[in-house]
This record gives C-alpha cells, sequence and structure tokens, in this order.
C-alpha cells in the first residue's frame, strides 16, 4: 500500500513538473549571462507573481540593423524570448529610458527616430503588443518617450528631423493626441 501512495505521489509530481514546462516549448530560451542586462523591470500583478523582463541587445554579427530583444525570466538562468524589437542602427537602444518606457503591465518602446511604436501588454508568455504608429493619431514624428502616467503617454515629437522637439499627449486608452 505504501508503495502505491509513493509511485502515485511521484507521477503526480511528474505530470505537473511537465505540464509547467510545456507552456514555453514554443519559445527560443535564452540563458542571459553573458549579456548587457542593465534594463531589467519587475512588477508583482494582482494575484502577488513578481513578474521580471528585461530587454537587451541581440543582434546577430556582421548584422546592420540593431536587434533588441524582449524576455521574460521563467528561472533564473531561463528566459523566454517574447519578441524582437528593431531598433535600427541604435547600438544603446535597449538601455534608454525615453526608449523603453515600463508602467505597470505595459511596455511603451519608441525607436527609429519615430518608425517602430509599440505597446507591450506585459502577461508572462502570453505578452501581446500593439503597433501604435496605426493608432496614434499625431501629425509630428514621435521621436522619443518622456513619461508615462494612469491616463496619457508623453511624447518628444517634431515635425522633421532637423525641427525641434514639442511635447505630445496621447490617451492610452483613445490613442488621440494633442
Amino acid at each position: 500500500m505504501k508503495k502505491n501512495v509513493v509511485i502515485l505521489l511521484f507521477l503526480i509530481l511528474c505530470v505537473c513538473g511537465c505540464e509547467n514546462n510545456s507552456q514555453y516549448t514554443d519559445f527560443k530560451h535564452y540563458n542571459l549571462k553573458n549579456y548587457d542586462i542593465t534594463n531589467r523591470y519587475s512588477y508583482v500583478d494582482d494575484d502577488n507573481h513578481k513578474h521580471e523582463y528585461i530587454i537587451t541587445d541581440i543582434t546577430p554579427e556582421n548584422n546592420e540593423e540593431r536587434i533588441s530583444g524582449l524576455f521574460y525570466k521563467v528561472t533564473d538562468d531561463d528566459y523566454i524570448l517574447l519578441d524582437e524589437i528593431n531598433s535600427c542602427n541604435s547600438s544603446e537602444a535597449y538601455k534608454n529610458k525615453n526608449q523603453n518606457y515600463f508602467y505597470g503591465d505595459k511596455l511603451y518602446v519608441n525607436r527609429c527616430s519615430g518608425g517602430v511604436v509599440l505597446e507591450y501588454t506585459l502577461s508572462g508568455s502570453k505578452t501581446s503588443k500593439i503597433d501604435l504608429l496605426s493608432k496614434l493619431d499625431s501629425k509630428l514624428m514621435l521621436t522619443s518617450i518622456k513619461n508615462v502616467d494612469d491616463d496619457y503617454i508623453y511624447y518628444n515629437g517634431s515635425a522633421s528631423i532637423s525641427s525641434s522637439d514639442e511635447v505630445v499627449k496621447c490617451s492610452r486608452n483613445s490613442y488621440k493626441c494633442q
């Protein structure tokens, strides 16, 4: 009888352990020990679970465009790649707060002088992305992120590369800009 209970407990542990790891099988896994992880963000959700995200440069050797990776921490040495973000030629884009702005369960990304403007809803392996260029109604190039609050995203914007920046205030709900 004791032997059967031990075997049953072992099988339950095996099944539960395999199920938990299988949710990440469709992702590329990275050990980020040899990467620059200066841009790390953590938050605790409503269920009191801590989530950790990292943005770092993952550009392949001899690549002309720079690529940043958005990662989610699965275990201490295991991160899954959630998305690749084109950074044009900026090798430091992954480090800058005005190009990667975390706010609560959101990440706002602005790259390539406003050519890449994204909003991520951070939800572990179920993180989703919206291309904000198609939603925001700003007439200016949104060159960087100045600030984010509960209601608005504040961008630095300009009419052209050579003109000076002005602040553009865009609603986080309706995406209308002022």
